[in-house]
């Protein structure tokens, strides 16, 4: 009797040990899983950010041909 109740015990022992170590293993994994969704975040947020600036730059660059094309044109005439 004494050693069905140890066995028991033990088992109980050894599943909340198990169950103790996965808490630990998930806790570390979310961590991780929100270190890897803001770096996301922080890469698309870049990514628009560049997108932007890109486009701005190009339509300074669009402006400035279109004063270079009017400019030869009057000097032209």
């Amino acid at each position: 009797m004494v050693e069905m109740i140890s066995y028991i015990f033990g088992s109980l022992k050894a599943s909340e040990n198990s169950i103790k170590n996965i808490n630990t293993i998930l806790r570390n994994q979310a961590r991780i899983n929100r270190t890897v969704a803001a770096f996301a975040f922080v890469v698309a947020a870049y990514a628009i950010a560049l997108r932007v600036h890109t486009y701005k730059q190009n339509k300074k660059i669009q402006n400035l041909d279109n004063e270079i094309k009017e400019l030869k044109r009057m000097k032209g005439e």
